[in-house]
């Protein structure tokens, strides 16, 4: 786990300086007494000001903390359109599936979302294409932990749908 973070923050270390790296890290993780996922996007914030623009045709300026209340929905709506996870191939309640917060810096956004009232799991298939529609490149790494298991996944433009079967692991 210490040498996956590492490599993680040197990939993160070396993009910021360098950019034209297009990836995006999430990070879901079981919270077994709140019976959810918290879940956490970490996105480079020209690439998601970028996509807002040529999405739905709105201009963001994320470093500006006034614009910061008005970009929370569209950010929202754009992870909402390309973010799911389905469990037990059951399709997301989108009503379960709630922003807690949106956090920014100079070159990234942190969403943070919490998707409530998980019970028990079989199978959980995580769909991210995130800046796919945009960048032919986009890379995807997305970290899963639910209660002693966790697994990495690199999900690519043609391929952006990851899926867990926890019924085979003991």
């Amino acid at each position: 786990m210490l040498l996956f973070k590492n490599i993680l923050f040197a990939i993160f270390f070396w993009a910021g300086m360098l950019h034209p790296l297009h990836f995006t890290v999430t990070n879901i993780e079981y919270n077994k007494d709140k019976k959810s996922f918290d879940i956490s996007l970490k996105i480079f914030t020209n690439d998601i000001e970028n996509v807002i623009n040529k999405k739905y045709g709105k201009k963001l300026n994320l470093s500006k903390d006034d614009e910061n209340k008005n970009s929370e929905k569209l950010i929202n709506k754009y992870i909402c359109d390309n973010f799911s996870i389905i469990i037990d191939d059951k399709k997301m309640n989108k009503k379960k599936f709630i922003l807690k917060d949106i956090k920014y810096n100079e070159n990234s956004t942190w969403v943070y979302y919490e998707y409530k009232k998980v019970k028990k799991i079989k199978t959980v298939s995580i769909n991210n294409s995130i800046l796919m529609d945009i960048f032919n490149d986009q890379t995807s790494l997305i970290i899963f932990k639910y209660l002693d298991y966790q697994q990495g996944f690199q999900l690519q433009n043609k391929n952006d749908k990851a899926i867990v079967n926890l019924n085979k692991i003991k």
